[in-house]
């Protein structure tokens, strides 16, 4: 909930790849949370990685316990400025996680017309 400055500040490289009991990764987290930076957070948390592309994709690809990726917390969160976001970075909107739940059928559940068809139609 903090600002994107402290979060750069904070930031180090082994939180990059870090991951809580219920294995959500740092973009998993910034994407369930509130304020006007999470999107911000999140082009600061990908562009740690540097030219690691293994790193970033498999930060965009990670799957916590509950079989989402970070694309579905943003999904299932209504945040259609981070869904753009994840998908600009390279997240795959057909990933459907454990459950075979891709984001755009999450986004139908929810009732996001508007996340649906950028899911759709733009990527």
């Amino acid at each position: 909930e903090g600002t994107a400055e402290e979060f750069s500040r904070l930031l180090t490289p082994e939180s990059i790849e870090c991951r809580t009991s219920q294995q959500l990764s740092l973009l998993h987290v910034i994407c369930a949370g509130q304020g006007d930076s999470q999107v911000e957070k999140l082009t600061t948390l990908l562009n740690a990685c540097g030219g690691d592309v293994t790193k970033k994709n498999n930060l965009l690809s990670h799957l916590s316990n509950n079989g989402f990726s970070a694309l579905h917390v943003a999904v299932y969160k209504g945040d259609l400025a981070l869904v753009k976001s994840l998908l600009e970075c390279g997240a795959d909107p057909c990933l459907g996680g454990r459950h075979q739940l891709p984001p755009l059928h999450l986004a139908a559940m929810i009732g996001s017309s508007s996340i649906a068809q950028v899911l759709l139609f733009e990527y």
